[in-house]
């Protein structure tokens, strides 16, 4: 495993082998930065999914345990699917958003170990400050749903921290073969090629 700790440039060959998980807090620009770094055809969007499971579920508390406890195999079901078929037709794969439980990540890295043979994990973690700013404009935004998309400030806060332990003692990332933790990503280019 390497750790790179404030890349200029990331290069990721063009490989179908390949995968790329973004990771960081609700409000860090993981969506953002996907959209605005690689191609939209090899990005699956966990959010995206998991809200259109959400929806069609007939489940109505975002915020419950049991209700999240639900959907998020099915989610999980959905983008594994999605993954197989991924690596079977693109140059390589982008999941936007790794998980919702930073415990998740290992056994996720682990299941990606047999179709993928390059795991590339991206963190963003912006200071608490910029992460307070997005979390504040999406709270402006109506049409999201509550405690998925913002959820309480004191939540965000405590997963920075604990995001930035598991960055300051490295095991943020351990399984992969290569993790970039991304401070300012305006700052950052990425190269496929």
């Amino acid at each position: 495993m390497k750790f790179v700790e404030g890349p200029k440039t990331i290069r990721i060959k063009r490989n179908s082998g390949t995968v790329i998980l973004l990771a960081g807090v609700q409000g860090s620009g993981k969506s953002f930065f996907a959209q605005n770094h690689f191609d939209k055809n090899c990005i699956i969007d966990n959010d995206k999914i998991f809200i259109q499971t959400f929806k069609s579920s007939g489940f109505s508390n975002v915020f419950s345990d049991e209700d999240f406890d639900e959907i998020y195999p099915r989610t999980q079901l959905t983008v594994s699917s999605m993954l197989e078929g991924y690596r079977k037709i693109r140059p390589y794969t982008v999941m936007d958003s790794i998980g919702y439980k930073f415990n998740q990540w290992a056994k996720l890295i682990d299941d990606l170990r047999e179709d993928y043979s390059n795991i590339i994990i991206l963190i963003l973690q912006p200071s608490i400050q910029v992460v307070k700013k997005q979390f504040e404009e999406r709270g402006k935004n109506k049409n999201l749903i509550p405690g998925l998309f913002s959820p309480d400030l004191g939540h965000i806060f405590f997963s920075w921290h604990i995001l930035e332990k598991a960055i300051r003692d490295k095991t943020a990332g351990k399984d992969a073969d290569i993790t970039y933790i991304i401070r300012n990503p305006k700052k950052v280019n990425i190269v496929i090629e």
